[in-house]
């Protein structure tokens, strides 16, 4: 690989490391850190200025994630805001989103998302015990 993108919080000091070894930048894209974060992190010293100053570049999401990751050894520090709000809904997209919350009307919707094959069960029975008349239940 050129480069290497890693998105918001997945800091893995042995990736960080081999892309290092292996000349790769890495990018540190979307990135947070919460201060409760940032004071576990800074407990490490030295070790996480090692692994934060791994990354070639950091666009950081927000001012205080930029002081945070900056304060933990981050290096080429950029405030870009959040990609996730950064994106317009195709047309389309939102009609068919207009027309499937017109289709629900007033029924209520649970969404259970990024759910495994043993968790999927156990939030059937939770679904069927709500007893709410009319209630959507959405798997993903």
């Amino acid at each position: 690989p050129t480069l290497g993108l890693v998105m918001e919080t997945e800091v893995w000091p042995t990736l960080i490391d081999e892309c290092r070894r292996a000349d790769v930048p890495l990018v540190l894209t979307n990135a947070r850190m919460s201060a409760r974060s940032a004071r576990r992190a800074a407990k490490f010293g030295a070790a996480a200025h090692e692994v934060f100053g791994g990354f070639s570049r950091v666009l950081a999401q927000s001012p205080a994630d930029a002081e945070r990751l900056t304060s933990l050894g981050a290096r080429n520090v950029t405030v870009l805001g959040n990609l996730k709000f950064d994106m317009t809904t195709p047309p389309e997209l939102a009609a068919r989103g207009h027309a499937w919350r017109a289709a629900i009307g007033t029924r209520p919707v649970w969404v259970a998302a990024s759910t495994r094959e043993n968790e999927e069960a156990l939030v059937l029975q939770a679904f069927a015990a709500m007893r709410t008349p009319g209630a959507l239940l959405v798997l993903v």
